[in-house]
């Protein structure tokens, strides 16, 4: 049987008792009863003796752009790696598994 068709099968609740009473129609009803009104047309607006403000002019600057963004003077910079790469069979550091000296020898034994 159905989760939901057990409350109304056996009588014991009905489906509106589960929903919050914000989401019903008297709250509705109760939040939009106010009338709003619109935004006046800018031409309705007080005249203000401020000079009107510009946004500021766009300028490219020439080359490729940078790739990572101007860190704030709080943030830490990136750390760089100390450590060099490692190979992954004979855990040396240095070289990788593909000029792995020792493996180079097991490959001209067999």
């Amino acid at each position: 049987m159905h989760w939901h068709a057990y409350p109304r099968r056996r009588n014991l609740l009905r489906p509106i008792t589960y929903v919050h009473h914000c989401l019903k129609k008297p709250s509705y009803l109760k939040t939009y009863c106010h009338l709003i009104h619109p935004i006046p047309d800018e031409h309705i607006w007080p005249q203000m003796k401020f000079e009107t403000v510009l946004p500021p002019l766009k300028s490219r600057k020439a080359g490729r752009q940078k790739k990572q963004r101007r860190r704030g003077e709080n943030e830490p910079r990136k750390m760089q790696r100390l450590v060099g790469f490692r190979c992954s069979k004979c855990h040396e550091e240095g070289h990788n598994s593909r000029t792995c000296k020792k493996n180079k020898e097991n490959r001209d034994r067999q």
